[in-house]
């Protein structure tokens, strides 16, 4: 592992990506010393596939630093799509999230909930994008 001070430039071979196949493939990568950081969801290393092998995982990772909110996950529909079915596809999940049966359907997606978002709700995605963007290529 190298340690580098000041700004890591990616040009200088400061800072290399690689690429794996899943947040917990991240992990696993790091905990290998196949990679020296990971960019995942929290807490991806709370998994049978990291915990089983690594069953130290959290004391032996570190936490150094968190986006700014990011969306598990959207619903979206293509945009030909009429609207009255939009609104219907829309209102049904918002809905299905109002029921205890309904919560308990989502929970395996660790879904709480939904809410109709709005452009400036994906900051964050973006925030994220252009750091790695400008610091990982």
């Amino acid at each position: 592992m190298q340690f580098v001070t000041g700004t890591p430039n990616a040009a200088n071979g400061d800072v290399k990506a690689v690429q794996v196949s899943g947040h917990q493939n991240g992990v696993l990568a790091v905990l290998n010393q196949d990679a020296d950081a990971c960019f995942v969801y929290m807490d991806a290393r709370n998994s049978s596939s990291v915990l089983d092998l690594y069953p130290n995982a959290f004391s032996d990772l570190k936490v150094i630093a968190l986006s700014p909110a990011i969306y598990n996950d959207t619903i979206s529909v293509v945009s030909s799509m009429p609207q009255a079915l939009q609104e219907k596809i829309q209102a049904a999940f918002l809905d299905l999230a109002t029921t205890e049966a309904g919560l308990a359907a989502i929970s395996v997606y660790s879904h709480t909930g939904y809410k109709i978002a709005v452009d400036s709700d994906y900051a964050g995605e973006r925030t994220v994008y252009i750091f790695k963007r400008d610091n990982l290529s």
